[in-house]
């Protein structure tokens, strides 16, 4: 019984999160170095062996081409809105990552990044439209409060 409330809530937090989702603000070197602009996430549910998971497609700007990191999001048994990233031609590079927070009517989410070998831990701010100054202001207030994002509250840049 468990196992198929567990599937039903995934299936529909996948079907959420699918959608292009764009970079908003970041606490991440990647993004805010300077070199890789424009970031964004698309996500679209898919099937493999039977499990609902999602394709992510991270689309970003180097030297004015766009680049495109694709992996396949698992959902993570032991978190409610977590998931592991895998590379999907090198499986071996992984990242646990999960939604801290979103919004469905305003269409914006946090999400919280473990750290890797290639990156320390650190959040995105991300939406699938345009943010007010407004709501940023609220969701980094928000981010204060939470025990696992609140150290990067103040590190968050918008990009």
């Amino acid at each position: 019984m468990f196992t198929n409330v567990y599937k039903d809530y995934m299936r529909h937090v996948i079907s959420v999160l699918e959608g292009t989702w764009c970079v908003i603000s970041s606490s991440l070197p990647m993004w805010l170095n300077g070199d890789r602009t424009q970031p964004s996430f698309t996500y679209t549910h898919i099937k493999i062996h039977g499990q609902d998971v999602l394709l992510d497609e991270t689309m970003y700007y180097k030297n004015g081409k766009c680049r495109v990191i694709t992996g396949i999001d698992y959902p993570r048994r032991n978190k409610t809105f977590g998931f592991v990233w895998r590379h999907k031609f090198l499986p071996f590079i992984k990242s646990k990552w999960e939604v801290v927070f979103m919004n469905e009517h305003e269409q914006w989410a946090v999400i919280y990044f473990g750290a890797t070998f290639f990156t320390p831990a650190g959040v995105d701010i991300i939406s699938k439209g345009n943010m007010t100054v407004d709501q940023l202001k609220r969701i980094k207030a928000e981010m204060l409060e939470h025990p696992l994002v609140k150290d990067y509250a103040l590190l968050v840049r918008d990009i």
